[in-house]
């Protein structure tokens, strides 16, 4: 039987009104646990229920009529998960949703590289990465490698879960169907100059954001990076990399430092346990609402 769960991680506006006004859904609603903890609730929910493909979503997705119907046709019961293309809504393409991943060469806080342009024309493609938008997942997969790691919060998790998805079986992209993602990115940055060089940074009041950026990626290349030399060679170049953007563009220079210091720590000694509420206390010196 079809089923549509949502979860709501405790939304502030009426969205909560709005659900329960709905028929045709079954909501849950939980605490603030981050996309990663939705995913996570959401995906162990249909397990439970004894679903065998669980189609995922996020709030500001929608796919194309007749996306679903394009890609179970490519579901098989050794296959982990299939997945339309991502397009923003000025259809261009989302290069990183979709991708591969080189454990060999990691640069700048990314472990997924695009796609080459020449390679969308194939009917299917065999991937190594694919975020939540719009992945259609395998329940034989998700009992063989279990279930998202909640504790991510936000950023990368999608990239774990993926590295396990290969475990069972192949992901595979179909570029015809498509998925939209209406997210807006921009509005949490500002444009900063360096001389002639311009970088787009996080405004402070967002800054948390990058903890678990900074965290979970630090945390990702001490588990599946080898040897250990290139994860010691990775992590000091990314390190550096931020402190100097920190040191070029930003303000609160010093605040933000401890905050990629304090992600590098938590990684390197498997703190994935910190809630938001802890970042934004450590980084604002008190508790800000969540936005």
């Amino acid at each position: 039987m079809d089923e549509i769960i949502v979860i709501n991680n405790s939304s502030t506006d009426e969205t909560l009104d709005w659900l329960k006004n709905q028929k045709d859904l079954s909501v849950i609603t939980q605490g603030n646990t981050g996309s990663a903890g939705g995913q996570y609730t959401g995906i162990r929910t249909a397990y439970e229920k004894g679903d065998d493909w669980i189609w995922c979503m996020d709030d500001d997705a929608e796919p194309n009529i007749g996306t679903l119907e394009g890609i179970i046709r490519y579901a098989k019961d050794d296959i982990s998960a299939v997945c339309p293309d991502v397009y923003d809504t000025e259809a261009d393409r989302l290069i990183f949703h979709r991708g591969n991943i080189n454990l060999k060469e990691t640069k700048s806080f990314i472990l997924q590289t695009p796609i080459e342009n020449y390679k969308l024309n194939e009917e299917v493609l065999k991937i190594d990465f694919a975020s939540f938008i719009g992945i259609l997942i395998n329940r034989k997969a998700v009992k063989k490698i279990g279930l998202p790691n909640k504790y991510f919060f936000m950023h990368h998790d999608d990239v774990e879960y993926s590295l396990r998805l290969k475990k069972f079986g192949n992901i595979l992209l179909v570029p015809k169907q498509i998925i939209i993602h209406k997210e807006v990115n921009n509005k949490h940055l500002v444009k900063r100059k360096f001389f002639w060089k311009i970088s787009y940074r996080y405004k402070y009041e967002n800054y948390w954001m990058n903890y678990f950026t900074f965290r979970n990626y630090f945390w990702l290349l001490n588990r599946y990076l080898k040897p250990k030399r290139l994860i010691l060679c990775s992590i000091i170049a990314d390190l550096q990399t931020e402190s100097r953007r920190i040191l070029l563009y930003d303000d609160y220079k010093i605040k933000r430092l401890s905050l990629l210091l304090k992600a590098f720590l938590d990684a390197m000694n498997n703190k994935l346990d910190i809630n938001l509420i802890k970042i934004k206390q450590y980084l604002y010196g008190k508790c800000r609402e969540e936005k």
